[in-house]
Order: structure tokens, then C-alpha cells, then sequence
């Protein structure tokens, strides 16, 4: 009865028999797949050549929707502002005087005229604004102006606990990276305390707030 009607399954050990049992349930199916694993670099060659490989894989289920998480130089998934990007992946000798936002904004191109129209690709956004936290942006790879132009939709991670912020920052954000894309905005957001060794202090009523917020105009629905 809470009306879901989407399904975004990621791509790790799915089988064409799992994929037909996930028909059964007569949603819309979309799947996941992890870019990148936190320590490598997007401009090695071997890890985009496992990206695309992944994709190859994934097209063969002809999902409606492909997201790409971890689609950037490492960074945590809570990181907002400048002071976060130390803890992004260091200079090596892919990326070493590259500009980071160029070549992941190229490589999103790449990506998205390799999926050819086959399926739609969104993009797992982190949730700071790359028009304020300049060296985070930077450090990350990630011009969300510019990956707009390339990315059919994007679902900003709203963990509004874990990003410290009050429940306000879902709507909020969602209005900005809505201007900022000029793509549909499907927000994500947590429905309990994270990582999952804290105690669970969420209340049901922030559940409902958090829910509220997310579905508030621009948004195209909640995660």
C-alpha cells in the first residue's frame, strides 16, 4: 500500500533467473552498478575497461534504467565540503595534472553513448553543491552542470543524519541540483540511523518528515 512501483536492484551476482523473478512482481526494474571501487582510478585503463565490461553485462537484462554508483575519485558518499577532500583518491599516475571534473564529465559521454538509448542512465550523486564546495568538486571529478548535459536523471544521497543536516537540506538540495542539472531529481534518503554499527535513534516521525520533504516539487519521487 505505499505505492512503490520502481525497483533499482544492483548488478552484483544478478541472474537471469533472479531477473525473471523480479519481473514476476510487474515493477519497473532498473539496476545499479558500482563504477569504481573507492581505491582505483576512473582514468586507469583497467578499471574503465571493467566498467564497460559491467555495463555489457547489465544491458543484457535490458533494464529500464542504469545508475551508476561510485561514479567518481573515491570520497565518501557524506562528504559536503572542502574540508572533505583530503579524503578523496590521491594524485597517481593516471590522473597525476588531469583535470579530474574534464575527464570524468568525458568519461560519463563515453558511457552514455556506449548505453546508446538502450537504457536511460542516472547518476548516485553525493550530496554537496560543486558551486560552493569548489575543491571538493574538484577533487571528486564531479561538475554537476556539466554531467546534466550527459546523465538522464540523478538521485542526490540525502542521508540527512549523516550529512549532519536537519530534514530541511532534502528539499532544499533537491530544488538546487534541479537547477543545476536541469534533469529529473529522485532523492535518496535513510530511514535509520547509518552506518549500521550505530544505534537507531530515528524517530517515525522524522521518517515521515524525511519522506515529506523528498517528494516536495521539483522531485520525481523518493528513494
Amino acid at each position: 500500500g505505499s505505492g512503490e512501483n520502481h525497483l533499482i536492484i544492483t548488478d552484483e551476482g544478478l541472474t537471469p533467473e533472479i531477473w525473471g523473478r523480479l519481473q514476476d512482481l510487474k515493477v519497473e526494474l532498473a539496476i545499479s552498478i558500482r563504477a569504481f571501487e573507492k581505491q582505483v582510478c576512473p582514468l586507469d585503463p583497467e578499471s574503465q575497461r571493467k566498467l564497460f565490461e559491467k555495463i555489457d553485462n547489465t544491458l543484457l537484462f535490458s533494464p529500464k534504467q542504469i545508475w551508476l554508483d561510485y561514479f567518481r575519485f573515491g570520497g565518501e558518499c557524506t562528504a559536503i565540503s572542502d574540508d572533505d577532500a583530503s579524503d578523496t583518491h590521491q594524485d597517481c599516475q593516471w590522473c597525476q595534472g588531469r583535470d579530474r571534473q574534464e575527464e570524468l564529465t568525458e568519461l560519463a559521454t563515453k558511457v552514455s553513448g556506449y548505453v546508446g538509448g538502450r537504457s536511460r542512465v542516472g547518476y548516485f550523486a553525493v550530496a554537496f553543491k560543486d558551486d560552493e564546495s569548489l575543491q571538493l568538486a574538484k577533487s571528486l571529478g564531479v561538475d554537476y552542470a556539466r554531467l546534466g548535459e550527459v546523465f538522464n536523471m540523478f538521485s542526490p544521497m540525502l542521508y540527512h543524519r549523516m550529512l549532519g543536516k536537519d530534514v530541511s537540506y532534502i528539499s532544499e538540495y533537491v530544488t538546487w541540483m534541479s537547477e543545476r542539472t536541469g534533469k529529473p531529481i529522485l532523492p535518496i534518503i535513510q530511514i535509520k540511523d547509518m552506518p549500521d554499527n550505530l544505534e537507531d535513534k530515528m524517530s517515525e516521525g522524522e521518517i515521515e518528515e524525511s519522506f515529506k520533504e523528498a517528494i516536495k516539487s521539483p522531485s520525481a519521487g523518493v528513494c
